[in-house]
């Protein structure tokens, strides 16, 4: 979908709500923790743990139901049918709280916003992806840079990302430049083996993870969830290998006009070869048929 069709005026007010979205996900961070440790209070653990699980459930079979039409565009299923298991693994494997799921709706409206501001779908998502990095940044060197055991949640960022993905496979398709998988595998490969040397060489753990022990693999929460806490070396492998892979499947091909723009075009054009012809006198007897 290009930019071109939506008005001017509306692309503004879009960019604006979608910035202000966002920068009210990384700034609200602190109350919304709030409401929730008031929420256990007045529920109990047990049941504001379920009942955060059957929100969330819920949330995911309207959202389903909402984009029913879909299904009947065999590109959409087949991204689906690709999104579906990678989220579930990521989601059983990273998630602590069931509360923590709120970064999906959070982010998949944030690429949606975004989606409506520019009319791409990509630059809708890394806009969101920086959003929800910034999110955790802020958490790790403002509101909590003196807790000793707040570290740098790789986790949180992975979800954001995942929740960004989500919009994105619901949005319309568009035309993509078809980039060659050895390509892409190869950024890949080469960006794992990058980050791979980079950490090892700056060792940031220590500072990032403060007092969050990584011996094991899978911890136990106090909720009785396993989960795994992943290091910087997983998590910039993880959000780069994810990003790239992205970008080769949805990199815009600008080459292609939109289909909506055809008729447009050729109307254009024909207009544009009548000006010249009668600028040089010439007069071809053409009627203007408008398609």
């Amino acid at each position: 979908m290009a930019n071109d069709q939506f008005p001017g005026g509306s692309r503004r007010l879009w960019w604006l709500a979608a910035i202000a979205y966002g920068l009210a996900n990384i700034l609200l961070h602190e109350p919304a923790n709030d409401i929730a440790k008031r929420l256990v209070v007045v529920l109990g653990l047990q049941l504001f743990l379920w009942s955060t699980r059957a929100f969330f459930l819920a949330g995911a079979v309207l959202v389903l139901f909402l984009c029913r039409h879909l299904s009947r565009d065999s590109q959409t299923v087949r991204r689906l049918l690709i999104f579906i298991p990678f989220a579930a693994a990521l989601d059983l494997s990273l998630v602590i709280y069931p509360s923590e799921r709120i970064h999906y709706p959070q982010y998949a409206i944030l690429t949606w916003m975004a989606f409506k501001a520019g009319g791409q779908a990509l630059p809708a998502v890394l806009l969101s992806f920086i959003f929800g990095y910034l999110d955790e940044a802020n958490q790790h060197w403002v509101l909590y840079a003196n807790d000793p055991i707040a570290y740098f949640d790789w986790n949180d960022v992975v979800l954001n990302l995942l929740a960004a993905l989500g919009g994105l496979v619901l949005l319309p398709q568009e035309n993509v430049r078809k980039v060659p998988t050895k390509r892409i595998l190869a950024a890949a490969g080469a960006w794992t083996l990058g980050m791979s040397l980079l950490v090892f060489l700056l060792n940031p753990d220590p500072y990032l993870m403060r007092s969050q022990k990584t011996d094991s693999f899978w911890l136990v929460s106090s909720v009785k969830t396993h989960y795994h806490v992943l290091t910087a070396t997983e998590g910039t492998i993880l959000l780069g290998v994810v990003l790239i892979v992205t970008a080769g499947l949805y990199w815009p091909d600008r080459s292609r006009a939109p289909a909506v723009a055809i008729p447009l075009l050729a109307e254009e054009g024909w207009l544009r070869r009548a000006e010249r012809r009668r600028r040089r006198g010439g007069q071809t007897g053409e009627t203007f048929r408008p398609n």
